[in-house]
């Protein structure tokens, strides 16, 4: 009995391209593997670097303030330069995934930042001049007689970098005196040396004291465009000057002998 059958139906072929739905979902399968990967192979770079971090501090490792600590941005690493007024300054970047060399988020800090506090910080770093104390009559002097003292004029100009940026100093300081027997003058004068004895002081009894002199700088800055702004002092002393304070004692004379007479040890010296 021949047997009917009815029309097959038709088979795809092998070869026969997949529609354009199945191509776009294989494609964003393989994209977010690939992603996926990506991630997880960087979490496990940037985990086992903050934990050799971690270890090397833990274990007494000492880190640098200056080159080995990192400021975080992002993903860019950041090695400071230095710091000035308390204000860290971005160096060299990198990025923490592929370690190419970068340009740091802020090259440096804003012209704002500098201020009197800052500058004031900086500027004691200059190591301002003082001075020593110059005495007339030099090492000894006598009770109630005008010593003159004076010291070297000072000023200052200079350019000093701060954050970065280049800033004008201008310092002119007033002269303060401390006369070793308790008394003290400020000057506006360093003094001169004689004739022109300018700073003079009288010692009203003998012994043996220092005199110093501490120059006050009052100190002023100028950041590229700005104005003349005061930051503040800067007093720097200078080590003292030893003279021996000398009490003079009359002596008798006979006016009908020429022979000059024979002075005490203490006529002699000028102290006991």
């Amino acid at each position: 009995m021949a047997a009917t059958f009815g029309a097959m139906p038709s088979m795809s072929s092998r070869n026969d391209p997949p529609s354009p739905d199945v191509q776009t979902d294989a494609i964003g399968a393989v994209i977010s593997a690939i992603t996926k990967d990506e991630v997880k192979a960087s979490q496990r770079r940037l985990g086992g670097r903050d934990q050799g971090e971690r270890l090397s501090t833990s274990h007494g490792g000492r880190r640098s303030s200056n080159r080995q600590a990192t400021d975080r941005v992002g993903t860019v690493r950041c090695s400071p330069l230095g710091v000035a007024g308390g204000i860290s300054i971005p160096g060299p970047c990198s990025d923490l995934i592929t370690g190419i060399p970068t340009e740091p988020v802020q090259t440096r800090p804003s012209i704002d930042q500098i201020t009197a506090t800052v500058v004031l910080s900086e500027a004691r770093r200059l190591n301002f001049p003082g001075s020593v104390v110059q005495v007339q009559p030099r090492g000894k002097t006598l009770v109630n007689l005008a010593t003159n003292v004076y010291a070297t004029p000072r000023k200052i100009d200079r350019t000093l970098t701060v954050l970065t940026w280049p800033v004008r100093i201008l310092a002119t300081p007033t002269y303060t005196w401390k006369f070793g027997d308790g008394t003290s003058i400020t000057t506006t004068t360093p003094g001169a040396p004689h004739p022109h004895a300018e700073v003079t002081h009288k010692y009203l009894a003998r012994g043996k004291v220092v005199v110093s002199v501490t120059l006050n700088y009052d100190t002023w800055y100028q950041v590229p465009g700005g104005d003349l702004l005061n930051a503040g002092v800067v007093n720097i002393t200078s080590p003292g000057t030893p003279i021996e304070v000398c009490e003079a004692r009359p002596v008798l004379t006979d006016p009908d002998n020429d022979a000059p007479p024979t002075p005490t040890p203490a006529a002699a010296t000028g102290c006991r």
